[in-house]
């Protein structure tokens, strides 16, 4: 923290609240110029562990700060904790509810999980919800390297909070999106894609379930981007239709396997399934249930080595990322 301080600039405002039983805001927003910088630093040297975790009061305590902030400046919310809500709002879908809303205001929430007991679904849904990143903190000494890349993401960011809107066909139904919050509203998809950065590319994978009971072709709607600059929002076709899925006849079967685009179908497998499955097994060893999270892992390697005859070589490449 006391690296993050250094880097910060008399542009800079910065904030800090600390939460154990109670939260306490130990520094209101104030310029980040030599003074200010200086009793900061004090702080921190005097901070010490506490007791529970209050992490529901912390959030609405910084979302009081953020409120009184101008619509031009970059908000950022670094939320550092393992995640064990037991004090306060311990409910994790409220926590959720609040971490949207601070990105709805165009604030930007950012988590980092520390511990080995830490609550990585609740963490990775506050920083899905509040449109910003999560990150793991294994050993002390990279939380400088997070806390640089967050503040150095925060003066590129282009669009504080984006969204996807995916039209589709009747019958059809979205399952995941890459790991990223989504709502149906009627047969539309809106999927919350969160900040955009100057200069970057994002991807994301969805996965969808098709009606495979009779022969059919399905068309998708239009497909658009709506995002948020400096309080203004803007919206952008991406594109108008055209997009079809289609359910053949078993005789087709190898001039689909032929027809596969075999990158994206290695990335389906060693990111996006993969993704899923760390996700299921991340719960049920939050649960206790060994045994039904190893059954996960093997059923997982099973359908790999069917993959592998499409794409060989993915079977080594998904081992090394399972691994």
């Amino acid at each position: 923290i006391h690296s993050l301080l250094d880097r910060l600039t008399p542009r800079d405002r910065i904030g800090l609240i600390t939460f154990d039983s109670i939260s306490r805001t130990e520094s209101a927003l104030a310029q980040a110029n030599e003074k200010n910088l200086a009793r900061l630093h004090r702080i921190v040297d005097s901070l010490a562990p506490g007791a529970s975790t209050n992490l529901g009061d912390a959030l609405l305590i910084a979302e009081q700060t953020m409120r009184s902030q101008l619509s031009d400046r970059r908000r950022r919310i670094l939320l550092l904790s393992d995640g064990q809500a037991n004090v306060g709002i311990v409910d994790p879908e409220t926590l959720g509810s609040i971490a949207k809303r601070l990105a709805d205001q165009g604030n930007v929430v950012s988590t980092i999980g520390m511990g080995l007991g830490f609550n990585e679904t609740l963490m990775a849904s506050l920083a899905d919800q509040g449109m910003g990143t999560f990150s793991y903190l294994e050993h002390l000494d990279s939380l400088g390297t997070i806390l640089t890349r967050e503040l150095s993401d925060s003066r590129r960011i282009y669009a504080d909070g984006s969204e996807i809107h995916l039209h589709l066909p009747e019958g059809m139904d979205l399952i995941e999106a890459s790991g990223y919050p989504f709502v149906l509203e009627g047969q539309t998809a809106v999927i919350r894609t969160g900040q955009l950065l100057q200069e970057s590319k994002n991807n994301f994978m969805v996965t969808l379930q098709v009606p495979s009971h009779q022969i059919s072709d399905y068309s998708f709607g239009n497909l658009e981007l709506s995002y948020r600059v400096q309080g203004r929002s803007f919206k952008q076709q991406i594109r108008a239709g055209g997009l079809q899925v289609a359910c053949v006849a078993p005789e087709h079967r190898e001039e689909v396997i032929a027809s596969i685009d075999k990158d994206v179908y290695s990335e389906a497998w060693t990111r996006n399934n993969l993704g899923s499955l760390l996700r299921q097994v991340g719960d049920l060893v939050r649960q206790g249930d060994r045994e039904q999270a190893e059954q996960s892992i093997r059923e997982y390697r099973s359908r790999v080595n069917e993959a592998d005859a499409l794409v060989p070589g993915l079977k080594k490449k998904a081992d090394q990322e399972l691994k």
